[in-house]
């Protein structure tokens, strides 16, 4: 493969798996959120303060918003990994120039899911 196709090759990837860590990231964040937020409201109900007080405390600081942030970034973190999967299907059917059963077997999937993931990747 010449130079400038093996570095157009390596963006793409390299790019894929870095959108799958900014994901990441966020998702990590996101349960980060949730833990601080419960551990505060723990600390609030252990020095005395009654369940309501607690749970409207949490409601009041965006315990709502808090909660179903992780829900979008898993959201989120999936697509990437569904991205970078169908974009990887792809490059090895039509570079690398294999079949689907050779790329099930390889990464221990079914045919039907390498079919489904070469699929997505097409516009």
């Amino acid at each position: 493969m010449p130079a400038a196709g093996a570095a157009a090759m390596k963006d793409w990837y390299a790019e894929a798996v870095d959108q799958v860590s900014v994901e990441a990231a966020r998702l990590h964040a996101a349960l980060d959120a949730v833990v601080a937020m419960l551990d505060e409201a723990k600390d609030h109900h252990q020095q005395g303060a009654q369940l309501r007080e607690v749970v409207q405390r949490l409601a009041q600081s965006g315990g709502r918003d808090v909660r179903r942030s992780p829900t979008t970034a898993f959201a989120a973190f999936e697509a990437a990994l569904t991205s970078y999967r169908s974009q990887v299907v792809t490059a090895l059917v039509e570079q690398d120039g294999m079949t689907h059963t050779e790329i099930a077997q390889l990464i221990g999937v079914s045919r039907q899911m390498v079919s489904r993931l070469h699929q997505a990747a097409r516009p």
